[in-house]
């Protein structure tokens, strides 16, 4: 079996997969909240009693399992460039040149990787001048956190990953797309912009501005309603506009936010973006994924703004379990993140 868990700053989801005879099976899901100020904008600020939860809720099913575990969006760095032809030595010299030119830290201060990866709609002829590279980097101190916590709950990872790369393996098929495709992971703290092209993730940047319990706690306070209501109002009415939806100028103008930042990362991405990855650069799909993707009527209302086919996400597209126990489709929104992560040593 292999463990995937995705942290947040409001919960730690757990998915367990495994296969048997080409059968893709769900051994095991589950999700615990966060106290909130234990993880702030992914950094871990109070060990003892983030230790302390996953001591009591996690090591028991986690502790002698191989577990792949989520690194923050927010406090991560991912790039594809472009080198001339060099050898392997050399291109290591470049990527830390290009890190240390797009990040604020030292290269002492990170750690980073990267891996060649090529265009398919590129000539030969250009592949044979161009070297192309996707590069991740995180702050070590960020990732020595995440490691020590781990380790004083007796869990040993056995890979660390940045939650934009799960996310991507969970709902692009085949991880793999001949157009670009933004995924807007609609989290409890943040919302998340990726654009995926070829095989590889080109962009990736995360607001704090829109979130889910941002939109629950506005309709809370201004409908004057508890919690609860107004998280069944956001699910039931969403996007609805209808009488007895109160909290429709809420949620669309929200809504609204989203999409005029999808619309300015997806231009980004037409005059930024290197070429090759793609028969044509512009975005014209969209994936919603998230706990908030379920919002009614969310999709449409995107959709129509953006002129953009626009889906809910199905985290199971790259491995349909024979066997699903009281998890729904709709419910494995949530825990696409760590679906993703599972499936990368599955």
């Amino acid at each position: 079996m292999i463990i995937g868990l995705d942290l947040s700053d409001r919960s730690i989801k757990t998915i367990g997969l495994d296969r048997k005879k080409q059968q893709g099976i769900l051994t095991l899901h589950q999700r615990n909240e966060i106290q909130e100020g234990i993880i702030q904008h992914g950094q871990i600020k109070n060990k003892e009693k983030l230790i302390s939860l996953i001591n009591e809720k996690i090591s028991p099913i986690a502790q002698h399992q191989n577990c792949i575990i989520s690194l923050p969006e927010t406090e991560s760095f991912i790039k594809v460039i472009r080198l001339p032809k060099m050898k392997k030595s050399e291109i290591k010299k470049s990527i830390k040149w290009e890190t240390e030119a797009n990040i604020p830290l030292s290269i002492e201060e990170v750690y980073f990787d990267w891996q060649i990866i090529r265009p398919s709609f590129l000539s030969t002829n250009e592949q044979n001048k161009y070297t192309d590279v996707l590069m991740g980097a995180l702050p070590k101190k960020l990732v020595n956190d995440y490691l020590s916590v781990f380790k004083e709950a007796k869990i040993k990872p056995i890979a660390f990953e940045i939650e934009s790369i799960a996310t991507s393996r969970a709902v692009i098929k085949d991880s793999f797309s001949a157009e670009p495709i933004m995924i807007i992971d609609l989290g409890a703290s943040r919302t998340s912009f990726i654009i995926f092209a070829g095989g590889a993730i080109h962009f990736t940047t995360s607001t704090f501005d829109i979130s889910n319990e941002k939109i629950i706690n506005q309709i809370k306070d201004t409908l004057k309603i508890n919690y609860s209501n107004a998280r069944e109002m956001k699910i039931k009415y969403g996007l609805k506009n209808v009488s007895a939806n109160k909290a429709y100028p809420i949620l669309s103008d929200s809504s609204e936010k989203i999409i005029q930042l999808a619309q300015k990362y997806a231009d980004f991405f037409v005059n930024k973006s290197l070429s090759g990855y793609t028969q044509q650069k512009e975005v014209k799909k969209i994936i919603l994924t998230g706990g908030g993707a379920l919002m009614t009527n969310l999709d449409r209302f995107i959709s129509r703004q953006l002129k953009m086919e626009v889906s809910v996400g199905n985290p199971w597209i790259n491995f349909p379990p024979k066997r699903i126990k009281n998890l729904s489709l709709s419910n494995s929104i949530s825990y696409t993140t760590a679906i993703g992560l599972a499936l990368r040593n599955l």
